[in-house]
């Protein structure tokens, strides 16, 4: 019976310790969970330099949290540490290989890097093999696919583009990203009522999105009566004047739905105030003009057209507008596009990233 009851004690205690350590487990998991948060509550608000200061600190306390590696990999990208940011996702990977997240924030780096044209080809295959390798991991996250689905759109693979923008809303219905993602796609090939559906789906989800309003405003020819005016109109009234962004995107979108209805001095009002907004995020630099227009000049000659006399494309359904700025090319792409059979595509980027 001694026995019996020394063992049962042993076995208590044993319990009582093993319940202790459980519970200190769990209050410094709580404790972990609260400063992780917190620090990304930090990083949201956009204070980049106190979120990176605390994450480091987290990270010094808890060397194996992966989270911990792939949010100072956002931080560092926020601030454009693009080197810092890379090591830090491929030290979260050391520890954990599978995490899926990491070689999506991977690829949207080298994807961004697309624009230095001497490794561009590089970046943009380098993206496409992470977001393959994040959606093969983990099927259950969109955003690597939607983002495939925009790599495969710059690369004027239609077909793949809409193929993984559908993936990624068939894993989450609610994000509306993807719909955004996919409207632009249709947009760019013209097909306008699926791109309507899917920006109306954004704004269902999300009704202050303001870049989708924006989008749609740009396809929809308005009446006086058109619901959409009346959101727009709702929507600018309650817009926070902190909210520059949202008060641009509303204000560009009221003036072409003003404007689609003849209400001139509207449209001209809502442009100026969108316009005002943009032109205090563009840095002007006359240095940069300068060369820009001097390396024009040393390569444009009458020895590169020459050589490139017989080139080109024959099929004529592109119309092409050339001219300088402040020289009339919107007045007229606006006259042609009032034809049912010709759509405005407004100022596209391929030939500038051609040259």
């Amino acid at each position: 019976t001694v026995r019996r009851w020394d063992l049962l004690n042993l076995s208590c205690i044993y319990y009582i310790l093993n319940l202790v350590s459980i519970i200190k487990k769990f209050v410094f998991m709580e404790n972990l969970k609260e400063k992780i948060q917190t620090a990304v509550n930090i990083y949201k608000s956009g204070n980049l330099v106190k979120a990176e200061e605390i994450s480091k600190k987290l990270i010094k306390e808890n060397p194996r949290v992966i989270f911990l590696y792939n949010l100072l990999g956002l931080i560092f990208t926020g601030q454009k540490k693009i080197e810092k940011a890379i090591e830090s996702y491929e030290k979260g990977l050391e520890i954990d290989p599978n995490y899926a997240m990491i070689y999506n924030n991977l690829g949207s780096i080298y994807f961004n890097r697309k624009s230095i044209e001497k490794d561009k080809k590089d970046y943009i295959k380098k993206a496409e093999i992470f977001y393959k390798k994040s959606i093969e991991l983990n099927k259950k996250i969109p955003e690597p696919m939607t983002n495939l689905g925009n790599l495969y759109n710059l690369l004027n693979k239609s077909d793949e583009a809409i193929r993984y923008h559908k993936m990624a809303i068939e894993v989450d219905p609610k994000f509306y990203f993807s719909y955004l993602n996919l409207a632009n796609v249709y947009v760019s090939i013209g097909c306008f009522d699926e791109a309507k559906t899917n920006l109306k789906e954004v704004i269902i989800i999300n009704p202050n999105f303001s870049v989708a309003h924006r989008i749609l405003s740009r396809i929809t020819k308005y009446t006086d009566k058109d619901k959409h005016l009346v959101e727009l109109i709702k929507l600018y009234k309650d817009a926070n004047n902190k909210n520059t962004e949202s008060k641009m995107n509303l204000g560009f979108a009221l003036g072409k739905a003003y404007e689609d209805i003849k209400k001139f001095d509207k449209s001209f009002s809502y442009y100026k105030d969108a316009n005002l907004i943009a032109r205090k995020k563009i840095f002007f630099s006359s240095k940069k003009e300068n060369d820009k227009f001097n390396e024009i000049k040393k390569i444009y000659n009458k020895k590169l057209f020459d050589k490139f006399k017989d080139s080109g494309c024959l099929n004529s359904s592109s119309i092409f507008i050339v001219g300088m700025p402040r020289s009339g090319t919107t007045l007229i792409e606006q006259i042609l596009s009032s034809h049912s059979k010709v759509f405005g595509a407004d100022e596209v980027d391929f030939i500038p990233n051609l040259i």
